[in-house]
């Protein structure tokens, strides 16, 4: 394989020469050490960064001319790679594990079966808000590549115009990498520390008639019998939730039908 070096510049790499099909060729730049651009048959030129690593030799792509990467965009990866190996580190031994971690997607899917669907009655609503706004946006993406900005991203977007809505979001992505670092799947920091929810003004809420109808289907439909008979107790007596959860059947006179708080 033939190999030169030159000054890499837009022209030049523009005026390279093409090799016979099934070919390549090599050129070197003559500033940054181990930095090339390999060219094809095909006219298609690629930036690598090819070194040899304790004995092994390694090459680190760092993009396709013609895609909007200049020469300088480049050179400054390319010098950060070597920066990297310098410090005894290869990069491709970290793409390699990039490619081989999981996905958001995937350990969303592991977080709802192991966590929310045994500890959450709303895990249909975290499934509705990951669809939602999740999937297109990290869904796809390893999770050593989601940064705190992405994050930061999607919350804002989603608080544009529903601040509630964006914070609950935020809450679910945390609680999914919280999950990760207690199953053992996440070593890192989760992401989404130092992220600043939008502030929220509690106000009451009263149901209306036809939601109330709704709301006592609902509850005769929970499958969890506790929960359903705890929310009757307390709509039905009104009285407090620490007394609900503390009443015993010895608190319980059914033929007067009085209960003793």
């Amino acid at each position: 394989m033939a190999k030169q070096a030159i000054n890499f510049t837009a022209s030049e790499i523009e005026a390279l020469p093409l090799p016979e099909k099934g070919q390549r060729l090599e050129f070197y730049d003559m500033k940054v050490n181990h930095l090339l651009v390999r060219v094809s048959s095909t006219g298609r030129k690629t930036f690598q960064v090819y070194r040899w690593h304790q004995g092994k030799p390694s090459r680190i792509n760092i993009g396709v001319w013609g895609s909007g990467l200049t020469v300088e965009q480049v050179r400054k990866e390319a010098e950060k790679i070597n920066a990297q190996f310098a410090v005894g580190e290869n990069p491709a031994d970290k793409l390699k594990r990039q490619r081989e971690e999981m996905t958001f997607a995937e350990l969303f899917d592991i977080y709802l079966e192991r966590h929310a669907k045994i500890k959450k009655g709303t895990w249909k609503e975290d499934q509705r808000y990951y669809e939602r706004h999740l999937v297109s946006s990290i869904g796809s993406k390893k999770l050593s590549t989601i940064s705190r900005r992405d994050i930061a991203t999607i919350h804002g977007k989603i608080g544009k115009n529903r601040q509630v809505h964006a914070n609950r979001v935020l809450t679910l992505i945390s609680s999914v990498f919280g999950r990760a670092i207690e199953f053992g799947l996440w070593e890192e920091l989760n992401p989404c520390r130092g992220i600043k929810k939008f502030s929220e003004q509690s106000r009451d809420r009263f149901l209306n008639g036809e939601e109330l109808s709704r709301f006592f289907q609902a509850v005769e439909q929970e499958l969890n019998t506790t929960a359903r008979d705890f929310f009757l107790v307390a709509l039905m007596t009104g009285a407090r939730r620490a007394n609900v959860l503390s009443m015993r059947w010895s608190d319980i006179d059914l033929k007067n039908a009085t209960w003793r708080i």
